[in-house]
């Protein structure tokens, strides 16, 4: 029992959000559904499954991806297991120029006091609002309106936005909720609540 819990207190959590949506076919006609199937045949589970196929799609995801700025991630450092922050992070980071659009990097950011911070363990200290340049480009950190404690450190990645886009579209699972219905439902998994259920809800809305 001692393990089990240990375990479950310190493991890192995964947070499951769902949705459901219903597809829709325009008809060009006044025919009713049923004599349309007879005349031209039925391929409703065809068309489903073609919907499916864009849900899942990289190029959708790359514009879910863009409208919630999912290219920068936050991570709070914790004693002894990190945390997703995303939303609730004290910051926010802009990217100016990033040099190499094709190399994922990360940065590691460390407030002395409630304003200044520093960039990877250097020495140079920098305050919200200010421009800074290193090897990954040129960026600029702003206040989020919360004030971050002395000593609370954060890990900053950013990604490509086709590599992530297509590494989401993979996590994304799409299935019809009965069969001969036209109801899908959408299960995504992420390290942040929150994360899981905004990437669902603007999936959904991208696609209409």
């Amino acid at each position: 029992l001692l393990i089990a819990y240990t375990y479950l207190r310190y493991a890192n959590q995964v947070y499951s959000a769902g949705g459901s949506m219903l597809i829709k076919s325009e008809n060009s006609s006044n025919r009713p559904d049923k004599v349309e199937d007879i005349l031209m045949g039925n391929n409703r589970s065809q068309n489903i499954q073609s919907e499916i196929e864009i849900l899942k799609s990289r190029p959708l995801m790359a514009r879910v991806v863009s409208k919630l700025n999912l290219q920068f991630g936050y991570t709070a450092k914790g004693r002894i297991k990190d945390q997703n922050v995303y939303k609730q992070a004290p910051f926010s980071i802009q990217a100016l120029t990033i040099r190499d659009s094709a190399r994922a990097f990360s940065m590691k950011i460390k407030f002395d006091n409630g304003k200044q911070f520093r960039i990877n363990n250097e020495t140079v200290k920098f305050e919200f609002d200010q421009v800074f340049e290193n090897k990954n480009g040129v960026f600029r950190i702003t206040s989020n309106g919360i004030l971050p404690s002395g000593g609370m450190e954060y890990n900053v990645t950013w990604h490509p936005l086709e590599s992530l886009a297509g590494r989401l579209a993979r996590t994304v699972k799409v299935q019809p909720k009965a069969g001969g219905t036209g109801i899908l439902i959408i299960d995504l998994e992420a390290a942040n609540p929150q994360m899981a259920a905004d990437i669902v809800n603007s999936l959904m809305i991208q696609y209409d």
